[in-house]
């Protein structure tokens, strides 16, 4: 006769997962973090600080059209880095146009004022993608197919123009943080989820 579990007998297989298990308790802090920080009077920080007005008081506003002048000329700047000593000063002016920076030019400054503006510009990049947010359709929704080699930025563009009514100018003139914002706001209001931390329970960004 097989053996077959019986009242007061132990079944084979891995312990179910009670009070004490690491993972449970774990998913109990993120659950109850989120449930008390979505409730807050105050906005997420990190999309009060991609929307607020103060924004534009930042000589360096990373747009979509300064993401691409600067995938252009393949800027080492958006890859979160400084450039080369010999390449630097045409890296900077290179950068310093795609973000529409006239106050300075990068020969009138001294090496230290260059790697100043260059991490206030690294900083700002960073802060925007970091907007970005990982997101799953609606079941039976196969339009997540990835950018099938379109690239991300026309991805983001054709979402800004097709379904969030940008004209192209107003696209190419929003910063990038809150593109992604808009972008994955739209899609939760279409039943997308997110598949990544959302912003009521991220760090707040180190300026």
């Amino acid at each position: 006769m097989e053996n077959s579990p019986i009242d007061g007998a132990e079944e084979s297989g891995p312990p179910a997962k009670g009070a004490d298990d690491p993972e449970l308790e774990g998913l109990r802090e993120l659950q109850q973090q989120l449930a008390g920080m979505t409730a807050s009077a105050w906005q997420p920080r990190c999309v009060a600080r991609a929307f607020h007005t103060g924004l534009w008081e930042n000589p360096f506003v990373f747009t979509m059209g300064t993401w691409i002048d600067l995938d252009f000329v393949e800027s080492p700047f958006l890859q979160g880095r400084l450039p080369e000593a010999e390449t630097a000063l045409v890296a900077f002016e290179q950068a310093f146009a795609a973000f529409g920076h006239t106050e300075t030019t990068p020969a009138n400054c001294t090496p230290h004022q260059l790697v100043l503006l260059g991490n206030k510009m690294i900083q700002s990049i960073k802060e925007a993608f970091a907007m970005g947010v990982r997101m799953n359709p609606p079941k039976g929704n196969a339009s997540d197919s990835g950018n099938n080699g379109f690239g991300d930025w026309l991805s983001i563009m054709a979402c800004l123009k097709v379904q969030l009514q940008f004209s192209v100018e107003g696209a190419y003139a929003l910063p990038v943080g809150r593109a992604f914002a808009l972008m994955a706001a739209h899609r939760s209001n279409e039943g997308w989820k997110t598949a990544s931390e959302p912003y009521a329970i991220r760090s707040q960004p180190k300026s």
